[in-house]
């Protein structure tokens, strides 16, 4: 019996501080066959959270590009 690989069923993409684990959200996603990619920004705040602002740097913003499908 011969097995194509399917292509992946679902995507995400993680925009975040630097604070945030990945592990779950992309275990969860690997459990799906699927892409995961976590963008880290820098906080904005002097203590930043999980929930806080945060600036990305421009070239880091392809990785919108790679959930549609497209590589970076």
């Amino acid at each position: 019996m011969r097995s194509t690989p399917r292509p992946p069923s679902d995507s995400a993409l993680s925009l975040a501080t630097e604070t945030m684990n990945h592990d779950y959200l992309y275990d969860l996603v690997g459990l799906k066959g699927g892409r995961y990619r976590g963008l880290q920004g820098r906080g904005v705040e002097t203590s930043p959270t999980i929930g806080s602002d945060f600036e990305a740097d421009v070239p880091h913003l392809r990785d919108l590009a790679w959930l549609h499908g497209d590589t970076p």
